[in-house]
Parts: structure tokens; C-alpha cells; sequence
């Protein structure tokens, strides 16, 4: 079993493996890939989800599985991934 993750955590997400039935369609519209962000709550009314920040505010929900932890990482790559996004 892997352990929950803890709020704070920096993260990448990587790829839509939910059953995304019972969401909503502004749940779904909200997730983005290959992005980094940091957990800040998790919720587990419908199974196991983790709400993640990134640098614009913007927030998304992902099941573990969906996310990569980001050991260690540099704030200035952390802002230059987000700032070249189209």
C-alpha cells in the first residue's frame, strides 16, 4: 500500500488514468498533464483524490496514481516550466 501523500508535497501530474464517471465537467476540464504543483488537501468522500495548487492558482484534483513525486526541485525551473507554457 502506498502511503498517503502529505499537504506542501510538490508534484508533477502525469497521465488521465481515473474513471472520471460521477465528475464533474468542470473537475475534468480543470486537470491539466506534465505540470508541476503542490498537493493542498486531499478528499475522500468517492475514493482517494488530492487537490494540487500550481504557480497561477489554479487548482485540480488527481488520484495518486496520477501523480509524480517531486523529491527535490528548483524553484527557478519550477517557474520556467510554468512560464513558457503556451
Amino acid at each position: 500500500m502506498t502511503d498517503r501523500l502529505t499537504n506542501g508535497q510538490p508534484v508533477r501530474t502525469t497521465e488521465s488514468k481515473a474513471d472520471l464517471n460521477g465528475w464533474t465537467a468542470e473537475g475534468v476540464a480543470n486537470r491539466r498533464w506534465g505540470v508541476l504543483g503542490v498537493v493542498v488537501a486531499h478528499h475522500d468522500a468517492h475514493g482517494l483524490t488530492y487537490e494540487v495548487r500550481f504557480l497561477d492558482d489554479s487548482i485540480g484534483f488527481y488520484q495518486q496514481d496520477e501523480l509524480e513525486i517531486i523529491v527535490q526541485h528548483d524553484p527557478i525551473a519550477l517557474h520556467r516550466e510554468h512560464s513558457t507554457r503556451p
